[in-house]
């Protein structure tokens, strides 16, 4: 396994002689791509916003070409890379999913590019520093994001901060290695990257404590007290040991101060977010079965398709034969182990867990050198911990389903090569050409998805147009269920007692069948699929769809939309059947993230009372009236309801 992490030992000053422009287009190169993912990239959705992951391939594989990256590293590390995107094309071609996992293939083909391109850049300590303080400026930037939609108004402190991956557990493990190589430069760290460590660290800190996210907070604990392992060398240790205790103090300082005045109008607790995501059901004991149920799900799948697995996003529809109906449902394993497996069978799943196994012993050997050489003692060790924690966090969580995170953590792996040069057999050619030709085939099928959704997404015409228009862009394409999911989503729109989106029956129908293989569906969908039957006068197939994700009712199922089941059995002659269902989501404290929605729901199929109608038509007035025209002294009802229609719910509360 060691031969995995070798690379030779080349620096850039022993090749004096070497060209200016080769230099050149490796700094710039590396440079593109470092700025993309900092910025652009990781602000749509965590990568997943359309163009940030074709963009970030494109500028891999010119830096790719730039460093040379094959020259630089042993043919065991470079073939055990290219292995994974290699699998995860396998899936698309010959999983039930196909070209539906073109996301995740190019997510593996983004991070593969980047550990080959951080290992051949960072030749020299300085250019090692200089990655270490691009991941520490990723994370002060993300919080800044964060920070400033979780402030907004200055209303609430005790809300989770999500950044811009709209989820706080992601959000939290994004900013995870910012604050522990922040801490760590901050106290042994060369030169001036001890300042930019005292600037990032705090930050990250701060928004991971706001993030209600209890497994990165206790990750954070655990790195904070083994950045002590940076003290042990007996030089200036009094110093680095005074600077340890400022970078943690100013952390704590930061978490505390940014949730109160001037920024709010009242101070709340550090723990609020935590204390209030507890409040509504989701505690550490009921998050856990959770992911339990996900996980069985996932072994469920490996058990059942062991070779190529279920392909990708039909964790739910692989696994529903085998596990019980009352289990949770979600796509993804919340494990990023598990998920390739079950994605992608051992095709996939193999390579991913042996490169994962190679980064541990990677992890081990920074730590062994650490602690025998003086030599980037405080660079090793700040990405052993880094690494470390997301490696972890990752076991419990979706982190690696944002192309973000993932390549962060393929960044680490980089520059943790790059700390552990040794002596390597240079790599066959023909695996490079391996490499760019995974990295191109990924960025074309990205770009014939992002390219079209958003001309589409663009287009100024009515819904039956844009329904057509995808409908001609699904035909032959690379992705055909997720136009033809579009093309769902936006012929069934509404909630009323009839849906006319002008969308032709046509168009509707081809999306109906191009989204019927059962291997490529999740909840979700098959609910869209039901309404559309509904539509097109087919109530018996739209029955028998929704039969699936019901039952029983007296069990909470939370891998459907609750709302348009209830519509679906309202329309199909079960009006009692949706009413229990839409009835029971509102009166569940766990699963109650919309009850404005839910009262909606109630309306518009027939329940004249409720006991809690009078409570959300309350909160929801008081929701829309601004905050500078509200009456003082006036109570609030509760918290705004995020994301519910409120006006519609009036509406339908008058009408």
């Amino acid at each position: 396994m060691t031969s995995v992490l070798d690379r030779p030992d080349t620096t850039v000053s022993a090749h004096p002689g070497r060209h200016h422009w080769t230099s050149l287009s490796e700094h710039a190169t590396v440079l593109l791509l470092a700025l993309w993912w900092i910025g652009p990239m990781t602000a749509r959705s965590g990568g997943r916003g359309p163009g940030a992951t074709f963009t970030g391939l494109v500028l891999a594989g010119l830096a790719l070409l730039g460093t040379r990256a094959w020259r630089h590293v042993g043919r065991v590390t470079l073939g055990l890379t290219v292995a994974v995107p290699v699998g995860a094309l396998a899936v698309c071609l010959w999983a039930p999913t196909g070209w539906y996992g073109a996301d995740d293939l190019g997510s593996y083909s983004l991070a593969a590019a980047a550990v080959l391109v951080v290992a051949a850049y960072g030749r020299s300590r300085q250019r090692r520093t200089a990655v270490l303080l691009a991941v520490t400026a990723a994370g002060a930037v993300q919080f800044l994001e964060g920070f400033n939609a979780w402030w907004g108004g200055g209303v609430d402190p005790s809300r989770a901060m999500v950044g811009t991956f709209y989820s706080w557990n992601p959000f939290a493990a994004f900013l995870l290695p910012g604050a522990l190589i922040g801490i760590v430069l901050a106290a042994k760290g060369p030169g001036r990257a001890r300042l930019a460590g005292l600037v990032a660290a705090p930050l990250c800190a701060a928004g991971i404590v706001h993030s209600s996210s209890r497994a990165t907070l206790g990750l954070l604990g655990l790195g904070i007290l083994a950045s002590l392992l940076v003290l042990i060398e007996r030089e200036e240790r009094a110093r680095a040991l005074s600077r340890w205790a400022a970078v943690v103090a100013l952390c704590a300082v930061v978490s505390f101060g940014i949730a109160g005045p001037p920024f709010f109008a009242h101070r709340g607790s550090v723990t609020g977010a935590a204390e209030a995501k507890a409040a509504t059901g989701q505690d550490v004991a009921t998050n856990s079965a959770y992911r339990l149920q996900f996980w069985e799900r996932a072994i469920a799948n490996v058990e059942h398709r062991t070779v190529l697995g279920t392909g990708s996003h039909a964790l739910v529809s692989g696994s529903s034969r085998y596990v019980p109906a009352s289990y949770a449902g979600s796509n993804q394993a919340h494990n990023g182990y598990l998920q390739p497996l079950s994605d992608g069978g051992l095709v996939l799943g193999l390579p991913f867990l042996a490169a994962a196994l190679a980064a541990v012993v990677l992890l081990l050997r920074l730590l062994l050198a650490a602690r025998r050489s003086c030599a980037e003692r405080a660079s090793r060790l700040a990405v052993a911990l880094a690494l470390g924690g997301v490696m972890a966090h990752s076991f419990v969580d979706l982190d690696w389903t944002f192309p973000s995170s993932l390549l962060l953590a393929a960044i680490l792996v980089g520059v943790a090569l790059a700390l552990l040069p040794a002596a390597a057999r240079p790599a066959p050619v023909a695996l490079a050409v391996g490499l760019v030709a995974v990295v191109a085939v990924s960025a074309t099928a990205q770009w014939r998805w992002d390219d079209t959704a958003s001309d589409i997404a663009e287009r100024v015409g009515t819904p039956a147009a844009q329904a057509h228009a995808l409908r001609a862009a699904g035909d032959g394409s690379l992705r055909d269920d997720r136009w033809a999911q579009a093309v769902l989503r936006i012929g069934t729109a509404g909630f009323g007692p009839v849906i006319d989106t002008g969308v032709s029956h046509v168009d509707l129908r081809w999306a109906v069948d191009a989204t019927g293989h059962e291997a490529s569906v999740d909840g979700p969908t098959q609910v869209l699929r039901a309404r559309a039957l509904v539509v097109l006068g087919e109530p018996e197939r739209a029955r028998s769809l929704v039969n699936g994700l019901i039952a029983p009712l007296d069990v909470a199922h939370a891998q459907a939309a609750s709302d348009a089941v209830a519509w679906v059995l309202a329309s199909v002659g079960r009006p009692a059947e949706g009413r229990a269902l839409a009835l029971r989501y509102l009166t569940d404290p766990v699963h109650d993230t919309a009850p404005g929605s839910h009262l909606l729901t109630l309306l518009q199929i027939g329940l004249q009372s409720d006991a809690r109608r009078a409570d959300v038509e309350n909160r929801c007035a008081y929701a829309l009236v601004p905050p500078d025209q509200r009456l003082p002294n006036t109570p609030d009802p509760g918290a705004p309801l995020a994301g519910t229609p409120c006006e519609a719910v009036l509406r339908g509360a008058n009408s």
